[in-house]
């Protein structure tokens, strides 16, 4: 993760794996987390809705929660508190896509079997 987003992220004091997260400003929640077990990746999630993200199929952060089924088809949903994950299993991986107040609000790429909810 050094290589591609560089050395200067924040680390979670109370998080049960070693995550950290990389920040576009500092002191600004936008950007992205990656948590890491047994010293792999094991998941990389959006901090907040950053502008501009989006998926394969031009799932945008900001779209009507109803369009990733169109675009994807059925998916299960997990309740995260004040917020849904919206699960896209596939192999050993699974994609979440997080809504929030009926819109999509992040993104999520975890190994199979991690809790969706970041």
């Amino acid at each position: 993760m050094r290589v591609a987003w560089g050395g200067r992220y924040g680390r979670c004091s109370n998080c049960v794996e070693p995550t950290w997260y990389f920040n576009y400003r500092k002191f600004e929640p936008d950007g992205a987390g990656v948590s890491f077990r047994r010293g792999r990746v094991d998941a990389i999630f959006t901090l907040w809705s950053p502008a501009g993200w989006h998926t394969d199929r031009k799932l945008r952060i900001g779209d009507a929660a109803p369009l990733a089924t169109q675009l994807y088809g059925p998916l299960l949903t997990v309740h995260c508190g004040s917020y849904d994950a919206l699960l896209l299993p596939k192999g050993r991986t699974q994609t979440e896509l997080y809504v929030f107040d009926r819109k999509i609000w992040g993104f999520g790429l975890s190994s199979a079997g991690v809790p969706a909810c970041h």
